[in-house]
């Protein structure tokens, strides 16, 4: 791919230049400041956007230019590319021949695509040689990572194989960087566990034997288990016999109550008896006492009768013998009314006297029972305080042992632990063990990879000249790198001019590799050209240089 001309219109500080680029190598020579760089930031705007580095960045003309037109012009096509400060528009064109009167509008996807497929999404890493030094990490992996090998071995199926199945793998499988990267960290993750089980078996050694040594200081103190163990259990005979009498106790209780309430529920029935009796009789009184209340009034109105006034009976006339007869009458029957009442009132004082004593008798009897049952109450009590007073001396006793029954528990918790540790330190040693097999697989898997690695990179780097993507860290890791040497010796030692043309090599290399085209290369660098010896080696190469030196390349001064 050849760049035949450059046309540029009012770019930045250029306002109308033409240049006519030789096949292989031109000199654009002129002082600072009059438009080297400018011509090589217009080339790079046409073929990716960017300026210094940046998005259409200033790319009008400074003294007032409103249209910017630059056109490139290829052996096998031509790119243009306007801009318009007023409207912002850009206008894309391009044609796949010669012919510039052939020139149409075309869409920036359509452009775009067009470019890439002529030169290829890595050229803004492969046409500036600076690029090549500072690339990131994904740039590198963009550049360099789909020119190595991409069959994958994972590290899992050679760890979990047998000695000779590994060798197979490992003699028998390329490595691409994606597994070395993942190596790395496999390797970096391995290698910390192995560190982090080995303090772990460290500490759980420490916590042994500090085990031990309280073990040791504890001594013989089971040998007092067996008296703790009796009184404990006469302590809790005591407490189970003070529980049987408290429940003895209640149920005295109960039936006393029971006894007295029933007692009780006695004598109101045979009170009321009485007392109904006592009532009755109270009140069967009551008519013979009204009849005698009459009779003792008719006989006093009859003896307040006159004679010759008749009787309100029998209508007679009263006269003397007719009085006296009828008082005499009256008065037996009142004498015999009141031998009655006074009977029936004997009656009453009787009932009443037998109520009154029964009721005083079941009151004796309820008394007596309450009194039975505080007797029995306090025959209870007596027992309880007494069992009590024998279960406070096996606590007191027990309490006394409390310093030996904690240092026998302590030590059983210590014995238990000791048989935990032994057997989580069995299992921690084991687990180091694998981890040791595993770090070292991976470490050998990781020396054939780098080998692998670096013998793919040789193939698509130019002879005498090595790179290193990656390091090995001194606990076995890998980490990232980008070392590229010269026979032998790094690039950053390297003159300005040898190192640009080792770049130039590199690139060329890269390009034809990758892209399967030779892309023109600008060398924009006082210092790296000014006793660079380009080779005639086909690659088309622009040197932007001050007017020191004489040259036989072809030559065109701004």
């Amino acid at each position: 791919m050849i760049l035949k001309q450059i046309k540029i219109t009012e770019f930045k500080g250029l306002k109308d230049k033409t240049l006519n680029l030789s096949d292989k190598v031109t000199e654009i020579v002129g002082d600072n400041g009059t438009g080297k760089s400018t011509i090589k930031n217009a080339y790079n705007w046409v073929l990716t956007g960017f300026c210094e580095g940046k998005k259409d960045y200033k790319i009008f003309n400074e003294k007032g230019g409103n249209n910017v037109d630059v056109t490139l012009i290829f052996d096998e096509f031509i790119l243009q590319k306007k801009a318009t400060k007023k409207t912002g528009k850009t206008l894309y064109t391009y044609h796949t021949g010669a012919d510039v009167d052939l020139m149409s509008k075309v869409s920036k996807t359509d452009y775009t695509d067009f470019v890439r497929e002529k030169i290829g999404k890595l050229y803004n890493v492969l046409v500036d040689i600076e690029q090549l030094t500072g690339l990131t990490n994904e740039e590198r992996k963009t550049l360099f990572f789909p020119l190595l090998s991409s069959e994958v071995v994972r590290p899992s199926d050679i760890i979990g194989s047998d000695k000779s199945d590994r060798e197979y793998l490992l003699g028998s499988k390329a490595y691409s960087t994606d597994d070395l990267k993942t190596l790395a960290d496999d390797i970096r993750t391995t290698n910390k566990a192995v560190k982090d089980k080995g303090f772990e078996i460290e500490a759980l050694q420490t916590n042994k034997m500090t085990l031990l040594k309280q073990k040791e200081e504890l001594g013989d103190v089971e040998k007092k288990e067996e008296s703790i163990k009796i009184l404990k259990e006469k302590e809790e005979q005591a407490t189970k016999e003070i529980e049987t009498l408290h429940q003895l106790r209640g149920d005295y209780k109960s039936r006393g109550a029971e006894a007295i309430e029933k007692q009780t529920k006695s004598l109101k029935d045979i009170s009321l008896v009485k007392e109904k009796s006592y009532l009755e009789s109270t009140y069967s009184i009551k008519p013979f006492e009204n009849d005698l209340f009459e009779k003792k009034m008719k006989l006093k109105k009859f003896q307040t009768l006159e004679e010759g006034m008749r009787c309100d009976k029998c209508q007679s006339v009263i006269g003397k013998e007719h009085r006296e007869a009828y008082i005499e009458k009256l008065e037996k029957e009142i004498k015999k009314q009141e031998n009655v009442v006074a009977g029936r009132s004997q009656d009453i004082k009787t009932k009443d006297a037998e109520w009154k004593k029964a009721k005083k008798s079941l009151d004796q009897k309820v008394n007596k029972m309450q009194k039975e049952i505080e007797i029995g109450y306090q025959k209870y009590d007596a027992g309880i305080r007494s069992k009590e007073d024998v279960r406070n001396t096996f606590r007191e006793e027990l309490e006394k042992l409390k310093e030996v029954s904690e240092k026998i528990i302590l030590k059983k918790n210590v014995l238990k632990s000791l048989g935990e540790m032994g057997s989580n330190l069995e299992v921690a040693r084991v687990k180091l063990q694998n981890l040791q097999y595993t770090l070292n697989v991976l470490k050998q898997i990781q020396r054939v990879a780098l080998e692998k690695v670096q013998s793919s990179i040789k193939e698509i780097t130019p002879e005498g000249v090595t790179i290193d993507l990656f390091k090995e860290n001194l606990d076995g890791s890998i980490a990232d790198t980008f070392d590229i040497k010269c026979g032998g010796v790094n690039l950053a030692t390297l003159n300005d001019a040898k190192r640009t043309e080792t770049l130039l090599f590199l690139n060329k290399k890269l390009s034809g590799h990758y892209l399967n085209v030779e892309i023109p290369i600008f060398v924009d660098s006082i210092e790296k050209t000014q006793n660079l010896d380009v080779k005639s080696d086909g690659r088309q190469i622009i040197l932007l240089r001050v007017p020191e030196k004489k040259t036989t390349y072809n030559k065109i001064t701004i």
